[in-house]
Order: structure tokens, then C-alpha cells, then sequence
């Protein structure tokens, strides 16, 4: 069962990678399939004692709109995002070539944005994220030097330790 299952889902995507790749060969299936439904109508509309003319008709008007026909089954194939995807790129491509000044600074930008962020985020990650490189760091302490008539204080040295 479980099998049967993953073969399933193994076709379903070989199919619509075929369908994504080879999209001029499964266009031309869908094509020459349509024809044959349409000339089976067409000739059982012959037999059925309609003219030659008034057939194709018939048969036209019996099978639909071939063009929406044929756009329910791409839909069907499950690749329109990916081709629509694929389709925006493409223009949003093409529009930066037309622009390369805008191109240029909107790549700068982005560099400095994404750099800025990285470095913002090493710098939060290696202070605050991370534990300490101590064994026990919340028994570190800082050591200050108070100075007569001063209110600030200074950072003790190896001396004032000393003492």
C-alpha cells in the first residue's frame, strides 16, 4: 500500500517535470489528442447521416472551446506557479537590463543591506546568543578604582589588584 503510494507520487512529479522541461512535446500530444477526439465526433456525426460540413460543426460545438479545453488541462498538470514563476523572472529580468543604473543600485543596496545585517547579527549572536568561553561566567566580575573629588571610576589595573 505504502509502495503503491510513493510509486504514485514518483509519477505524479516525473509527469510534471516532463510536463515543465518538455513543454513543446506534451503540448503537441495534448494537440494531436485533441484532434482525435474531434474527428471520432466528426465522423460518428457522418454516420449518424449529418453532412460534411454540419459534422465539424457539430462536432466543434459538441466538444467546447478547444483553447479553454486545452488551458483546463494545463491547469491540471499542476506547473502553471512554477511557469508563471518562471514567466515573472523572466520579465523582472529583462526589465533590469533596460535600467542598469537602477539594477546597480538596487544590487548596492542589497549588498549593504545583507552585510549590515550579517555583521549585526555575528555581533548579537557572539555577545548575547552564546554562552560565555568561561567556565563559570556568572562569577565574573569587574573591578573599579574610585578616586578621591571624583565621582567617575576607573578601570582597575594589574596593580590596584596587587594591593
Amino acid at each position: 500500500m505504502v509502495l503503491q503510494r510513493i510509486r504514485y507520487a514518483l509519477r505524479g512529479i516525473r509527469l510534471r517535470l516532463r510536463f515543465l522541461f518538455r513543454k513543446d512535446a506534451a503540448e503537441r500530444e495534448m494537440d494531436e489528442e485533441l484532434r482525435f477526439h474531434l474527428e471520432q465526433e466528426f465522423r460518428q456525426n457522418l454516420r449518424s447521416g449529418m453532412g460534411h460540413a454540419e459534422a465539424r460543426r457539430q462536432a466543434q460545438l459538441a466538444f467546447g472551446g478547444v483553447e479553454r479545453f486545452k488551458e483546463q488541462v494545463r491547469d491540471s498538470r499542476g506547473v502553471r506557479p512554477l511557469e508563471e514563476l518562471g514567466h515573472d523572472l523572466r520579465y523582472g529580468l529583462r526589465q533590469l537590463r533596460r535600467a542598469p543604473l537602477f539594477t546597480a543600485v538596487a544590487v548596492v543596496t542589497l549588498a549593504i543591506g545583507i552585510g549590515a545585517n550579517t555583521a549585526v547579527f555575528s555581533l548579537m549572536n557572539g555577545g548575547l546568543l552564546r554562552d560565555r568561553p568561561y567556565q563559570d561566567p556568572e562569577s565574573l566580575v569587574n573591578i573599579y578604582t574610585r578616586v578621591e573629588g571624583q565621582s567617575l571610576y576607573a578601570t582597575s589595573y594589574e596593580e590596584d589588584l596587587e594591593d
